[in-house]
């Protein structure tokens, strides 16, 4: 379903009333603005996987230094231990595993069919 701006119904319930900003961090202008940035912010959430931050250096280690009161909250699909705790996940790939995607809309829901 879209709406009158363009975008979708779905990425209006994730994002409403949220700021943000794009930063290519392999480029240095931006790693440089982000270091800046983050020294006077309270808290950096992400959702990527602990392999990706670290290899960004977006990682709580590496955020530390730059300002230890940061808070590093991460969003997981599989949480922070067990078996998938590496990997990546998205809400309607967590619907599904646990069956509440057939409970509620059936065995094709309309969301994930390809045609």
């Amino acid at each position: 379903m879209a709406l009158s701006k363009g975008d979708s119904l779905f990425f209006q319930i994730s994002n409403r009333n949220k700021k943000g900003i794009y930063l290519d961090i392999e480029k240095e202008k931006d790693v440089r603005f982000s270091t800046a940035w983050l020294k006077k912010r309270n808290v950096f959430v992400t959702n990527l996987r602990r392999s990706t931050k670290a290899k960004l250096g977006i990682d709580y280690d590496s955020l530390r230094p730059v300002n230890p009161r940061i808070i590093h909250a991460n969003v997981s699909g599989y949480g922070p231990e067990g078996p998938m705790k590496d990997l990546g996940a998205f809400d309607p790939l967590g619907l599904a595993r646990s069956g509440l995607m057939y409970v509620t809309v059936g065995q094709n829901p309309s969301c994930c069919t390809v045609e």
